[in-house]
């Protein structure tokens, strides 16, 4: 158990440190998108590159963006900021990905105006008509040339149709680091205990991960003698990947994989005691809850997973040449907690 412990205290650090330099980001903002749509971790990656100085977020107050579907297939994204009630941005776009670099857009033009696109020319905008005024008998009427409208800015009446500076992005896939530990019933003689750490890919619907797990001894003896019996233990890479369902701060990933590895049963309490070693594969389904806490701006997490696994091959320990101890269980149930954290 020493090797997981010392697994899980270097991802705590390595969260800590991701974790620091962008509490000041993500203080102001709040993102609002229902399942599907980029989260809120490409909201801040957009938002760093519109924005040099991250602290001056703070003049905006709090900035509150929700984006919800439209009866007619489309997306409608609603930027506010409370220091200012009256100030609120309404889009409507083609696509739930394009709203992260919109809301990035929007905000950033709020800070410095001349951060965007240039205000329209007066002469676009269309002029009233001059008011008529009172004339004498034989006298043409006097006219007065009508006086230039200012610009408007350009975020302050918005278009109903997606802004066509806007390009369309693509969900991008993070890296992905975990570790943590695990108990497992229904395979082995008892209870055992194991240490997981895996690396993979993390898109916002679906995730690839490839890992190492070690299950530790787990004794067997005889049912006539307490001292002679099997200690069986496992070595084995595994490889997983599944859909990801979201809502807010919280992952529901499901998976299916498999593991590869060596089996060993070492024996003791008798004459000839050895240790052979067996190929290991088996068969792993599951699912889990994944928290992304908001202060850690997508880049870390808690992960509790529950898997079922099936072992391919079942091999029987024998010790003394003929005497059983214990056969490969069939099926057996296994439960986790993991640290993660995640790159961009």
């Amino acid at each position: 158990m020493g090797g997981a412990s010392w697994w899980m205290a270097v991802l705590a650090c390595t969260l800590a440190v991701l974790a620091r330099p962008r509490i000041a980001l993500a203080a102001p903002i709040t993102w609002d998108a229902p399942p599907g749509c980029p989260d809120e971790a490409e909201l801040r990656a957009q938002l760093r590159e519109a924005i040099a100085d991250e602290a001056s977020l703070a003049r905006l107050g709090d900035v509150h963006a929700r984006v919800r579907p439209t009866a007619e297939g489309r997306w409608e994204l609603v930027v506010t900021f409370s220091a200012s009630p009256d100030a609120e941005r309404r889009l409507v776009l083609d696509a739930c990905d394009e709203a992260p670099r919109v809301t990035a857009f929007i905000v950033a033009i709020t800070l410095d105006p001349n951060a965007g696109l240039a205000a329209p020319e007066p002469a676009e905008i269309p002029q009233p008509p001059a008011p008529a005024l009172p004339a004498e008998p034989n006298e043409p009427a006097p006219t007065r040339a009508p006086e230039p409208i200012p610009a408007l800015p350009v975020l302050e009446e918005p278009a109903a149709d997606a802004p066509a500076f806007v390009p369309r992005s693509r969900a991008r896939p993070r890296v992905l680091l975990d570790a943590g530990g695990a108990v497992q019933i229904g395979v082995f003689p008892t209870v055992t205990a194991g240490a997981i750490a895996a690396t993979g890919l993390a898109w916002p619907r679906a995730r690839l991960v490839l890992g190492y797990a070690r299950w530790f001894p787990s004794r067997a003896t005889l049912p006539s003698r307490s001292d002679a019996g099997a200690r069986v233990s496992v070595h084995a890479f595994t490889a997983d990947a599944g859909p990801v369902l979201r809502w807010r701060t919280i992952e529901l990933p499901f998976r299916a994989g498999l593991e590869l590895g060596a089996l060993r049963a070492q024996g003791f309490g008798t004459d000839d005691d050895r240790s052979p070693t067996q190929v290991w594969l088996a068969f792993t389904a599951g699912g889990g809850i994944v928290w992304l806490p908001r202060a850690l701006g997508g880049y870390g997490g808690l992960a509790l997973q529950a898997d079922l696994v099936v072992p391919a091959l079942r091999p029987t320990v024998v010790i003394d040449r003929t005497q059983e101890v214990f056969e490969i269980g069939a099926i057996g149930l296994r439960a986790g907690l993991r640290l993660e954290a995640r790159f961009p």
